[in-house]
């Protein structure tokens, strides 16, 4: 399993805990949550970058949101699934807290520096199509705001 963002490795610590024998990788853009994550799942390959290497299972938890090219990063990471393997993507609904309800790339409010983007869950399928998944599960989160949950597979060609 392969967990794209995988910031303090919770994700991967839970996963770990379920199945024991899965072997796992995280990669993130921060060095810092990489050394937290690295103690929290000792066993995990990390890295900075994504890494070689192919999965059957790949989780973008709160990420895909902040890629400056979704579309691209998402047809990216899917060349790391396996034919037969699953991505499960989390995006948040971030027009439910937005101020300004049309759709587009902006600077949260909290001041961080981090864009997002700013999409309908139809917008967001368009992305997911166009980078070649097929959807095969739509879910909704407990809340507005996690609203946006997909289980892909890669597109038949």
């Amino acid at each position: 399993m392969l967990d794209v963002g995988c910031g303090n490795g919770h994700t991967l610590a839970f996963f770990k805990s379920q199945w024991p024998e899965t072997e796992y990788t995280g990669c993130d853009i921060s060095d810092v949550a990489l050394e937290l994550a690295k103690r929290r799942v000792p066993e995990a390959d990390f890295s900075l970058e994504l890494p070689l290497g192919f999965w059957d299972a790949i989780t973008i938890l709160g990420v895909a949101e902040h890629f400056e090219d979704p579309e691209k990063e998402l047809h990216r990471i899917g060349t790391r699934l396996k034919p037969d393997g699953y991505l499960y993507l989390e995006a948040p609904n971030c027009l439910a807290y937005s101020v300004d309800q049309s759709e587009g790339f902006r600077q949260t409010n909290g001041g961080s520096g981090q864009k997002e983007w700013h999409w309908k869950r139809e917008t967001w399928e368009q992305v997911i199509k166009e980078a070649d998944f097929e959807i095969v599960r739509k879910l909704a989160g407990s809340t507005p705001f996690w609203g946006f949950i997909w289980v892909l597979k890669l597109a038949e060609e």
